[in-house]
């Protein structure tokens, strides 16, 4: 009778199991959702410095798409 309660899993410690994986997953993906903004924001910063003095200040508050907010800074 014993064995028999012994192989019946034990639901509760599989939930919680099933649970932390789930908020581990979670806690992996939005560092690694961090980890790639802060990259990608030093690089755009970085190519903005590096490329700064290939454009206008003219072009840059005409066109909206070229990350004038992030780029420009004027004197």
């Amino acid at each position: 009778m014993e064995e028999a309660l012994m192989a019946v899993p034990d639901l509760e410690s599989n939930f919680f199991y099933k649970n932390m994986v789930k908020l581990l997953t979670c806690g992996l993906w939005a560092f690694l959702v961090s980890l790639v903004k802060i990259i990608l924001g030093k690089l755009v910063f970085y190519l903005c410095r590096k490329f700064h003095h290939l454009s206008s200040p003219v072009l840059w508050q005409r066109s909206p798409l070229l990350l004038n907010s992030m780029c420009y800074r004027p004197v």
